[in-house]
């Protein structure tokens, strides 16, 4: 197969991703599962590439922040019994695995 003709296809499957009922009409138009797995992980940098630009335009940034240097509000946004403890736990182990996928708010505070 020439490099135009996988560019073509690979255009094409990236475009059923999008569409309504995507994995019929994906199963009925693409034989190849490793195809589909490349395209799924090109729409998922897709993705993440429009947030970024997104945040890049308002201003915002993502950084990186050593977890001893942040200090807990002082405003409280939940009452101390909104949390159930096997919640925190399974969070906590998905932080552990995975990383923290929700980027979280953090303002300066003087001192």
């Amino acid at each position: 197969m020439s490099r135009k003709d996988s560019k073509g296809m690979f255009a094409a499957v990236l475009g059923q991703l999008g569409e309504e009922n995507s994995k019929e009409n994906l199963s009925r138009r693409t034989s190849s599962p490793h195809l589909m797995k490349v395209a799924a992980g090109v729409r998922q940098m897709q993705e993440r590439s429009d947030i970024a630009d997104k945040l890049l335009k308002s201003g915002e940034q993502i950084i990186e922040l050593d977890p001893d240097k942040i200090r807990a509000s002082s405003i409280t946004d939940r009452y101390d019994d909104a949390y159930e403890i096997s919640a925190i736990a399974e969070i906590t182990e998905s932080m552990r695995e995975r990383g923290q996928i929700v980027p979280g708010l953090v303002r300066p505070v003087q001192g």
